[in-house]
């Protein structure tokens, strides 16, 4: 169960990671105030197909375009850094590697296990092998 937790959190950090690293745009294009087109990935297309009472059409004295175009950046982080030991100075790495292995040390000592034994107790004589009598071995 504890081996499927650390499984399942590590697969949603790494997803973690990586979405949080990424970065998208959304381009929107407007002709005058209705929204034409939108894009996710590439470049929003311009209106091509102008009616006859749009602002293009009419005959302005000022050359004022009513299309325009938003764009709504998403950015990712950045700022990730992969550590490395030639970063360190000498005295950091000694300072760690002692930390890491006294911490170790701790961890993994073996436990003594105190057994109660009865001294006093003497088993019984064994007749015949029952195992094999009645053959009921433990696998």
């Amino acid at each position: 169960m504890r081996n499927n937790f650390q499984k399942i959190t590590a697969i949603i950090l790494a997803f973690l990671l990586v979405f949080s690293t990424f970065s998208f745009a959304i381009e929107k294009h407007f002709c005058g105030d209705y929204l034409v087109d939108v894009s996710y990935l590439g470049n929003a297309s311009p209106c091509s197909d102008t009616p006859v009472d749009s602002c293009e059409s009419k005959v302005q004295v000022k050359k004022k375009n009513c299309c325009k175009d938003e764009v709504l950046k998403v950015e990712g982080q950045q700022d990730i850094v992969k550590n490395s030991l030639e970063k360190l100075s000498s005295t950091n790495q000694v300072k760690d590697f002692v930390l890491s292995f006294t911490m170790s040390f701790l961890l993994f000592q073996e436990t003594q296990d105190f057994a109660v034994e009865d001294l006093l107790y003497v088993p019984p004589n064994l007749i015949f092998d029952f195992q094999t009598h009645y053959e009921t071995y433990l696998i």
